[in-house]
C-alpha cells in the first residue's frame, strides 16, 4: 500500500530541485529521504519510482530533489505529480486515526452485522469528519465520524463497524 504525501509543482532553481507541496509536517517528509518513492504523472502516464534523494524546507514549499534529475528541464517533466510513500516508511498513526488509504474502499457494517456499504471517501465539517458510504442500492449515507457512530476499524480484518446516527439507516 502507498500513503498519498504530496504534490510537486514547479522547477525550483538551476539543479534539478521541484517545489514540493507536502501533506505532513517536514519531519515526516524528511525521514523519507533516501527512499524510493512512486510519482503519479497527472497527465496519465504511467506511474514511476524514483529515489528521493534530499528535501529541504522553502519559502512557501519545501524544495525536493530526485536522483537522476539534475536540470530544470529534468524537474520540469514532474511538475504535478502525486507524490506517493510505501506505508511501511510512514509513522504510525495515534489510536483512532487513519490514513485516508488504508479505510477508503472497506466494507461498512452496522453494529448488528448487516451491512451497510462501502466507504468512499470522508471530508472535513468543522471539528469532526463525515464519512460517505456507497450503499448497495447505490445511494450515498454521509455519517459523521463521533465516538457514538464509529464503533470499529479493524484494518487486518478489512472492515469498519458504524453506527448511524438515528434516521440516517
Amino acid at each position: 500500500m502507498k500513503i498519498k504525501i504530496g504534490k510537486l509543482h514547479r522547477p525550483h532553481g538551476v539543479d534539478g530541485e521541484i517545489k514540493f507541496h507536502s501533506f505532513f509536517e517536514h519531519d515526516v517528509v524528511e525521514n523519507l529521504t533516501g527512499s524510493v518513492i512512486t510519482l503519479v504523472p497527472d497527465n496519465g502516464k504511467p506511474a514511476f519510482d524514483i529515489k528521493f534523494a534530499s528535501i529541504r524546507p522553502g519559502p512557501k514549499h519545501d524544495i525536493a530533489k530526485f536522483d537522476g534529475v539534475n536540470s530544470p528541464e529534468q524537474a520540469g517533466r514532474l511538475t504535478n505529480c502525486d507524490v506517493f510513500a510505501p506505508r511501511e516508511k510512514m509513522p504510525d498513526l495515534p489510536q483512532g486515526r487513519y490514513y485516508y488509504e488504508e479505510v477508503v474502499g472497506l466494507p461498512v457494517f452496522h453494529p448488528g452485522g448487516a451491512a451497510l456499504g462501502i466507504l468512499t471517501g470522508f471530508f472535513s465539517a468543522g471539528d469532526k469528519d463525515v464519512w460517505a458510504i456507497k450503499t448497495g442500492d447505490g445511494a450515498e449515507l454521509l455519517v459523521p465520524c463521533l465516538p457514538e457512530t464509529l464503533k470499529e476499524v479493524d484494518l487486518e480484518g478489512r472492515r469498519i463497524v458504524m453506527k448511524p446516527l438515528d434516521g440516517m439507516d
